[in-house]
């Protein structure tokens, strides 16, 4: 019977992890582990009126991070996603987004 109940508690948990990470919005940068994401949350936080969180979870490589995440926001570069030598005009383009000048895909 101790099975079940384990199993059930055990899915219980993965299904609130998964509404968690759900419920995130992510911050997505370009090249910015190492200036950007390290103030945006604290600036963000600020500019909209909330509180600061107390103990976000931080992943770094190297000097720099590669995701702050938050109850509510998981701040990523997305360098470190992708391979070596896209700049950020390859990398817009790939998504159909406009051209680094504007202009359309």
């Amino acid at each position: 019977m101790g099975g079940v109940l384990d199993s059930y508690k055990h899915i219980a948990k993965v299904k609130k992890r998964f509404q968690n990470w759900l419920g995130r919005l992510p911050v997505l940068g370009f090249n910015s582990s190492f200036y950007d994401i390290p103030i945006l949350p604290e600036t963000l936080f600020h500019e909209l009126g909330l509180p600061k969180e107390k103990s976000p979870f931080v992943i770094k490589k190297g000097g720099g991070y590669v995701s702050i995440c938050m109850e509510k926001f998981n701040f990523l570069d997305v360098k470190n996603f992708i391979g070596p030598g896209v700049n950020y005009d390859k990398f817009v383009r790939t998504y159909n987004g406009p051209d680094v000048d504007g202009k359309g895909a």
